[in-house]
Order: C-alpha cells, then sequence, then structure tokens
C-alpha cells in the first residue's frame, strides 16, 4: 500500500467524535454551530461516560466501525471538549485527501507549544517540535491571533509529515481504523500525547502517513472565552530556549 496515497471516497459522510472527558466549552459550541461541512453535513458523536480518555477514544471507534447507521461515513474528525475550530476547519483537512491528517494545535499549560513532533534534534533523542512551526507562523500572519485561524487560500506547503501530533483537532480515514489492530488508544506513555502517540505509531506500522496542517490552527480553550493559539505560542518562544526535552521529559503542567 502506498502510504501517502489520498483516500478517494470523500462524499460518504463525516462524524464529528468527541472524547468529552469533561463538560464541553462554549467555545467548543460555538464551533460545532459555526463548522462548515460537505453535504449533508455530519453526524455527531460523543462518550458521555467520565473514563480515561483512551478508554472513550477506543469506544468511539468500536461505534463508528460497528454501528449500522454510521456505515455511510468515511471520515472521522477528533474534536477535544475544550477546542476553538475555524467554521472552514473540516473542509480544510478534508481537503488534502489524506489518511490522517490534524490541525495545528498548542498546549494550554507553559510555556505554550505545538503538540507536533518531528524529527529529532542531532546527537540527541529530543524531538523537534518548535523552530519549524514558529519560522511558518511568522511568514502568515492570519494565523497570529490567540484564536482559532485559518490561511486564505490554502498555501503550498502547508501539509508536513510528522512524527506524531496530538488529537485536538485530527482527521481520520475509516479505512485506517479498519486495518490497525486493536486498541486503537493506549494510554502507554506516562506523560503528554499518551494514546495520541500510541495511535500515530500504530497507524504508521500500519503503513499510513501522518501529517499536520500547517494552515488552519485549533484553539484550545482555557477559562472562560480564551483559548491558546499560535500568538501565544509565539509568545513564549521569544523568552523560552526550547532546546531541551523530548515529549517524555515536558514539563508536568504542559496539559495537551
Amino acid at each position: 500500500m502506498n502510504a501517502d496515497r489520498r483516500e478517494d471516497r470523500m462524499g460518504g459522510g463525516v462524524v464529528v467524535a468527541t472524547p468529552r472527558c469533561g463538560p464541553p466549552t462554549w467555545l467548543y459550541v460555538d464551533s460545532l454551530r459555526m463548522l462548515e461541512a460537505p453535504a449533508p453535513g455530519y453526524k455527531y458523536l460523543y462518550n458521555p461516560r467520565t473514563v480515561a480518555v483512551d478508554v472513550a477514544r477506543n469506544w468511539i471507534v468500536e461505534r463508528v466501525l460497528g454501528e449500522p447507521g454510521l456505515a455511510d461515513c468515511e471520515w472521522v474528525l477528533w474534536l477535544d471538549a475544550d477546542a476553538e475550530v475555524h467554521p472552514g476547519t473540516l473542509k480544510r483537512l478534508l481537503s488534502w485527501g489524506m489518511p490522517v491528517v490534524g490541525a495545528l494545535c498548542f498546549t494550554i499549560g507553559v510555556p505554550v507549544t505545538p503538540t507536533v513532533y518531528r524529527g529529532q534534534a542531532e546527537g540527541d533523542k529530543r524531538w523537534v517540535r518548535s523552530d519549524w512551526v514558529h519560522e511558518w507562523i511568522l511568514e502568515h500572519a492570519q494565523l497570529q491571533t490567540h484564536r482559532a485561524a485559518m490561511v486564505e487560500p490554502r498555501p503550498e506547503g502547508a501539509l508536513r509529515v510528522v512524527d506524531f501530533t496530538g488529537f485536538h483537532c485530527m482527521l481520520t480515514h475509516r479505512r485506517v481504523l479498519e486495518r490497525m489492530e486493536r486498541p486503537w488508544f493506549r494510554a502507554t506513555y506516562d506523560k503528554a500525547n499518551g494514546e495520541d502517540r500510541y495511535f500515530c505509531e500504530r497507524a504508521q506500522e500500519a503503513g499510513y502517513e501522518v501529517f499536520v496542517d500547517l494552515s488552519v490552527v485549533a484553539g484550545h480553550v482555557v477559562g472562560d472565552r480564551r483559548s491558546m493559539g499560535a500568538l501565544d505560542f509565539c509568545a513564549w518562544h521569544a523568552i523560552t530556549d526550547f532546546s531541551g526535552g523530548g515529549p517524555d521529559e515536558q514539563e508536568e503542567d504542559a496539559a495537551v
């Protein structure tokens, strides 16, 4: 199988899935209300129980693959209950036709950092996840905000292969879920990006590359109507040394 092959079944419908390990934020609700979707819209699925996030995500996959009423849905847009997304997010991610592609997202813990990991710094095992994102943001003024944002028109070079990324706002194709072995998510890692990283690594083992679209930012809601976005990261980037620490060595308060 060609891992970077685009999926052709674009008209099969979308499930917007939220693990909902806690009450949704108002910005999340507003995002759903304004979200643009291909006709005839999307179906909504959330886990109402208070369980671990990997358990909630696995429950959602079982529903997507097992319920006859969701059989026509080819795509799952994973959206956390504390996410804020631009109205065009779903259509933008679908436009690539890639089986695993996420929006650019950031932590709500400090220092604010992008939740994308790619490559390793020369001579050690630290994941590179800051400078290349920072350079992209500086080149695209539409992203320089605390809120969810999107660059129009879709810029060249926005789609990047990564080692793994968070599932704060992530689009996956049904075929990926079908071809992966259970469980799809597992909290293997002690700190940030546990079940997200597990999924990305298992998807790659199944032959699928993981992409991040740098042209669309999903905000990470903190407080009532405030979210962390690219501008917050740029502010922290100006005063923080990001040269040390990989994903298993990040500060414990750097929630994702």
